[in-house]
């Protein structure tokens, strides 16, 4: 099958430029070619190239191909360049050569135009070639450094999340021991407890997020009540958004329980409303967050090709900034692609929400104009209105009689640990050295029904510790807190015979539970 070949012939004699043709396509080239001979022509042409090839006489009666390569040069085109022409010295041609010619050829020895054609579209494609591989081997080590990045980044996090955890573990206990036992509920400060009991759940929820970014975890899926969700969150954002910029809501919906995970719905509102904040820097003007009910008909979702008919969540954020653009609105949820400049944004955000609206099994549809701001409308299915949770300083929990080893290097943790299991019956033992908790141990093993031991600690770490305490009593129950990320070491953890893990900081709920989970039934506390 002939090549097929778009050629611009740049001649005033028609007939140099018939032979021209006759000769490539004689070379099996399926030509489709223009011929001009000006230099407004030439331009118009520039200005628009579809040619995978120009041939230029040197010498026209208004023009010369010298002009046209100066002309050429200007537009950083890759397409051969050809001179052609009756009388040419070496000196011209040496010149055109310098100027970006790719070759040329004397009009009385035309018949070398097919093995000049041929080779400078070869070495076009070689070059092409060339700079695929520069720009595919870019790309790799892009990717190849992101990863590292991600991995450094990974375990940064993890330390992080560590240290973080065990502040909020001790916070989280004090207030529920507080909560649970001290403070009658028309106390003054029982109001205080609650709010602080409320932001350690909500810092727990971003340390799962931030070490779910960092390693990829996967989320966890359940019924989240997402009013409150979006209350608190324009409540943080007040204090980050300029004073110009008013903040509205309207939350209508009487039922506002969705499936999703909780922490990755904070990262979207709180994206698009940072994202609306943006467009009104500059201005000020209004942001409204919008949550009403909706049921969608086969009509109305026809609309949404994600949506089936049902009961829908409709979640908007709308703000009086700057607007889009059509191309602009086409490309947003494209990654890497921000309208911000290079250190303000990394053209990730709306990329990630809209995958995890998806997750949620809903729909992002944007409206914009320039100058008349943006509206986005976020679709999730509506269940409806589960039963208030009852507080969980309220809740019946399951106590015990046994005496439990806990083993932390921070006394605090410890500390908390013996007073909530004091309050629920059992009896105490608290240990900060891993190295002495082993000795003591041994000296009784029968002493314990139950060990509770962090798993980073100086000397001896938390699973090491559990192989030797299981050497020593192999029947002993072992529960491993950690702070780091659970997934890690359950297998680990399996493996060596540890009974449960508790992933910091916990509630006095969930250390209940797994206390008596893994001792069995105790009596109601």
């Amino acid at each position: 099958m002939a090549a097929t070949l778009r050629i611009l012939i740049l001649e005033d004699n028609p007939y140099d430029a018939e032979i021209e043709i006759a000769l490539l396509e004689k070379a099996n080239y399926a030509c489709q070619w223009k011929r001009i001979e000006s230099q407004s022509e030439f331009m118009a042409c520039l200005n628009a190239p579809d040619y995978d090839l120009i041939i230029a006489d040197y010498n026209l009666p208004d023009f010369n191909g010298r002009i046209a390569l100066e002309l050429f040069r200007q537009y950083n085109l890759d397409i051969p360049f050809i001179i052609v022409s009756g009388a040419i010295g070496d000196e011209k041609a040496i010149e055109c050569l310098k100027s970006g010619a790719t070759d040329y050829v004397l009009k009385d020895r035309l018949l070398r135009l097919e093995s000049v054609v041929r080779r400078c579209l070869h070495e076009k494609e070689k070059q092409h070639k060339l700079k695929r591989n520069a720009e595919e081997r870019a790309e790799l080590e892009k990717l190849l450094h992101q990863a590292q990045y991600m991995e450094a980044l990974g375990v940064l996090s993890s330390g992080i999340a560590h240290d973080f955890n065990n502040c909020l573990t001790v916070i989280r206990g004090y207030a529920e021991i507080a909560l649970a036992r001290q403070l009658p509920e028309d106390h003054a400060a029982s109001d205080s407890m609650k709010q602080i009991l409320n932001a350690s759940r909500r810092a727990t929820d971003l340390v799962k997020q931030i070490l779910a970014s960092s390693r990829r975890e996967e989320q966890k899926m359940t019924q989240i009540g997402v009013m409150p969700i979006i209350k608190e969150t324009l409540k943080l954002l007040r204090a980050s958004l300029p004073a110009n910029i008013e903040i509205r809501q309207n939350l209508t919906a009487q039922s506002d329980i969705i499936t999703g995970d909780a922490s990755q719905f904070h990262q979207v509102l709180m994206n698009l409303c940072t994202n609306a904040g943006h467009a009104m820097s500059d201005e000020g003007g209004i942001l409204t967050v919008d949550l009403q009910e909706t049921d969608m008909d086969y009509k109305a979702v026809a609309l949404y090709p994600e949506l089936k008919p049902g009961h829908y969540l409709c979640l908007s954020v709308s703000d009086t900034g700057c607007g889009m653009s059509a191309l602009v609105r086409k490309r947003i949820f494209e990654p890497y692609f921000t309208t911000k400049a290079k250190d303000e944004g990394t053209g990730l955000g709306l990329a990630v929400i809209h995958g995890i609206v998806s997750t949620f099994g809903g729909a992002v549809r944007v409206e914009s104009e320039p100058g008349l701001g943006s509206i986005f409308k976020l679709f999730f299915p509506c269940h409806a209105s589960a039963q208030k949770p009852i507080p969980e300083w309220h809740q019946p929990i399951m106590g015990g009689s046994e005496h439990i080893l806990i083993i932390d290097d921070e006394p605090v943790i410890t500390k908390v640990g013996r007073i909530l299991l004091k309050q629920l019956g059992y009896h105490v033992t608290t240990m900060t050295d891993s190295i002495a908790a082993l000795e003591k141990f041994g000296q009784q093993p029968k002493e314990y029904d139950l060990v509770i031991t962090d798993l980073s600690m100086p000397k001896l770490n938390g699973d090491r510790l559990a192989q030797q305490l299981i050497r020593i009593r192999p029947d002993i129950p072992i529960i491993l807190c950690t702070g780091h990320d659970k997934q890690i070491w359950k297998e680990k953890a399996h493996a060596i015979g540890i009974h449960k893990m508790l992933m910091k900081p916990f509630s006095r709920i969930e250390l209940a539970e797994t206390i008596r989970n893994t001792l069995g039934k105790g009596l109601a506390n």
